[in-house]
């Protein structure tokens, strides 16, 4: 009996987890500068892959972002400035 609930706590563990549905494109930038969005998000804004903000992200590259615990997020002023301008707000 304990191997069977072994074996459906590892499946449920390994399970993918459930992803938000991203915000329309409207409806984010209606949002305040310090507003924080998530990755999916942030990737629809910049116009860039969300892969492509993964290895910006390991390589402390624009746009700066926020962790909570797992959780990434990036602040939508931060998104929307153009990459070029530095770290000037």
């Amino acid at each position: 009996m304990t191997e069977i609930k072994a074996q459906a706590h590892a499946s449920a563990a390994n399970a993918p987890r459930p992803r938000p549905a991203a915000r329309p494109l409207e409806q984010i930038y209606r949002l305040p500068p310090q507003a924080l969005i998530t990755p999916a998000e942030a990737s629809a804004v910049a116009q860039i892959s969300e892969t492509a903000l993964a290895v910006r992200r390991t390589k402390g590259e624009w746009p700066r972002y926020l962790k909570y615990g797992r959780l990434v997020r990036y602040r939508l002023g931060d998104v929307i400035r153009d990459p070029d301008a530095g770290d000037a707000p």
